[in-house]
């Protein structure tokens, strides 16, 4: 377990639309991947869909304000989030 595990997977839910689908649908299996406590991913499972949705909007709207330069160390990180 570790605070970059959970804050990789909980980036990934909000930026990641297949992602985000899978941990809904199937969570045990989207979560495999992460080095995560049982209570990390516990609390996890329990975000509701709705949530979600709502701070992946949220975000997606001020990413769409945001300056390029900003935007390429977003795509780095998200880029980083795929590999694990």
């Amino acid at each position: 377990m570790s605070k970059k595990s959970i804050e990789t997977a909980i980036g990934k839910a909000i930026l990641d639309t297949k992602f985000r689908a899978a941990l809904l649908a199937a969570p045990d299996e989207a979560l495999a991947g992460f080095d995560l406590s049982a209570a990390e991913k516990n609390t996890l499972k329990r975000v509701d869909g709705e949530t979600l949705e709502w701070l992946a909007r949220t975000i997606n709207v001020r990413l769409r304000k945001t300056p390029r330069r900003s935007l390429k160390t977003i795509n780095h990180i998200n880029h980083q989030s795929h590999k694990e």
